[in-house]
């Protein structure tokens, strides 16, 4: 588990470096203000997620996903 966690960190950071200054600028401010954010658009708290995850617009992902992953 942890070095899934260690895994995913490095492709987060590796991601952010290649990002515009512009882009990592913003992406600091968005963090800075997480906790401020009261709209919720922000919240992926695995209740946040489990609550949308039967909707119907997951299901495109779903396909998309079993195409990228065929269980032959």
């Amino acid at each position: 588990m942890e070095a899934t966690i260690m895994e995913t960190a490095r492709s987060l950071w590796v991601i952010y470096q290649q990002m515009p200054a512009a882009v990592k600028e913003e992406f600091r401010k968005l963090l800075e203000h997480e906790e401020e954010d009261t709209t919720g658009w922000m919240r992926l708290t695995e209740e946040a997620l489990r609550d949308d995850w039967e909707a119907p617009e997951n299901d495109v992902w779903d396909e998309f996903y079993a195409k990228q992953h065929p269980t032959n």
